[in-house]
C-alpha cells in the first residue's frame, strides 16, 4: 500500500464551482507539512485501503440515507476505518456528510441523521466544549452547509461525546473515543469559499427553507471573529492519538 501521513476520501458534490470537497482539505493538511493522498469515496473498496495516520472524510451531496448509489460502499469503507481506529492504528475524522457516515457506520439503522428544520450555511457560531474543564465552552465561527443533521439521542446511547452545538444543530460535533471525531461544519472553508458556495447553493438554499441574503450578510457579520486556528488545532488533537 502507497504510505501517507494522511488520506483524503472525497465524496460526490461541488462545494462551489471549481472546488469540490476534498480540495481545501487536501491544501490545509499539505500545507501542514504532511504527505496526502486523496480516495474517491465513492468507488472506494475496503481492498484499497492506503494507510495513514489520519483518514479525513469529507463533506458531498449525498444523504447517508440513500442506499440506491455508492453510499453502501461508502459506510463499508467507513466502517473498515472505524475498526482499525478502534485498533489503534489510526485516527479519522468527518466532515459535514463525513461526521453522519462515521455516525451511521457506529449506530447502524438507528436514525443517527435525520432532515433539519432549514439549512445551516454561511458562517454561524458554535459552542466548542471539548475542554471539560469550562462549563460554558467556547464561542467559535464556523463555515456551515448541511440541510440534515445528527441526532444526539443515538450518540449518547453509543457513549459518543457531544462536543459542540448551537441553536440549529444539537450536534456539531462529537467524539467516539480518542481516535474519531464528527464535525458537523466545514473547518476546512475560509469566508471566501463560503461566499462562493453560497452563490453557487442558491437554488438549495432556497428550496431547503434557508434565506440567501442572510447566508451572505452571515459572512460579512462573522469574518472578522473567524479563525484558521481551529482546523489546525484539530488536526494536532486527532494526531496525538493516531
Amino acid at each position: 500500500m502507497t504510505e501517507a501521513d494522511a488520506v483524503v476520501w472525497v465524496a460526490d458534490g461541488l462545494a462551489a464551482e471549481g472546488l469540490d470537497y476534498g480540495d481545501r482539505l487536501v491544501e490545509r493538511l499539505t500545507g501542514q507539512g504532511l504527505r496526502v493522498l486523496r480516495r474517491d469515496l465513492t468507488t472506494a473498496t475496503t481492498n484499497d485501503v492506503p494507510s495513514g495516520r489520519l483518514h479525513v472524510l469529507s463533506g458531498g451531496s449525498t444523504s447517508v440515507n440513500d442506499r440506491s448509489g455508492w453510499m453502501a460502499g461508502g459506510l463499508a469503507v467507513t466502517r473498515s476505518l472505524i475498526e482499525a481506529a478502534q485498533r489503534e492504528e489510526h485516527a479519522v475524522v468527518g466532515v459535514c456528510l463525513g461526521s453522519q457516515m462515521i455516525a451511521e457506520a457506529l449506530w447502524p439503522g438507528r436514525g443517527s441523521v435525520r432532515s433539519a428544520r432549514r439549512i445551516e450555511v454561511g458562517l454561524t457560531e458554535i459552542r466548542w466544549r471539548e475542554d471539560e474543564r469550562s462549563e460554558d465552552g467556547e464561542q467559535l465561527v464556523v463555515p456551515a452547509f448541511h440541510y440534515e443533521e445528527l441526532d444526539p439521542v443515538p450518540l449518547l446511547e453509543g457513549n459518543a461525546q457531544v462536543i459542540a452545538d448551537n441553536g440549529h444543530s444539537p450536534v456539531q460535533g462529537y467524539r467516539y473515543g480518542p481516535r474519531i471525531l464528527g464535525l458537523q461544519f466545514h473547518p476546512e472553508f475560509g469566508p471566501a469559499d463560503v461566499r462562493r458556495i453560497v452563490l453557487h447553493h442558491r437554488r438549495t438554499i432556497e428550496t431547503y427553507h434557508g434565506d440567501f441574503r442572510a447566508a451572505l450578510d452571515s459572512v460579512d457579520r462573522y469574518e472578522s471573529s473567524w479563525s484558521t486556528a481551529l482546523f489546525d488545532r484539530l488536526v494536532h488533537r486527532v494526531l496525538q492519538h493516531g
